[in-house]
């Protein structure tokens, strides 16, 4: 029996479902924006940190598109001496700190990275 990988819309909507059921996700327009955006876009090259051991992915790889959708921090870059220093946030991590924000219509925010690297099991 052949089955087909889930597509980037079909993971981008399973990640927001379960943003959504575990708390991180309150809001209509975080919902919509966690939908939108495709996370695959930023990370075409990644490393996941698994059980003390690292794999990277890149597009090609048949698990790299599921990859990019875990809700784990991806790390993108690294020094010379193997240390990680980049990474995209994991989802459920920017979902409570954008949920905290309260933005409203006509704030300004800027937005800069801080290379903080944050794990959080649940959100409630």
């Amino acid at each position: 029996m052949i089955t087909q990988a889930p597509s980037a819309d079909e993971l981008r909507q399973h990640m927001a479902d379960q943003l959504v059921r575990t708390g991180c996700i309150r809001s209509k327009p975080w919902l919509a924006a966690f939908l939108s955006v495709p996370r695959e876009t930023f990370v075409p090259t990644f490393t996941v940190r698994s059980q003390g051991s690292l794999h990277k992915y890149s597009q090609g790889d048949p698990a790299w598109l599921a990859a990019a959708y875990q809700d784990i921090s991806l790390l993108t870059q690294f020094d010379q001496d193997g240390t990680a220093t980049s990474s995209s946030t994991q989802p459920s991590l920017m979902a409570q700190m954008l949920e905290a924000l309260d933005v409203r219509d006509g704030d300004t925010v800027l937005e800069i990275g801080a290379g903080v690297r944050h794990e959080v099991a649940h959100c409630k």
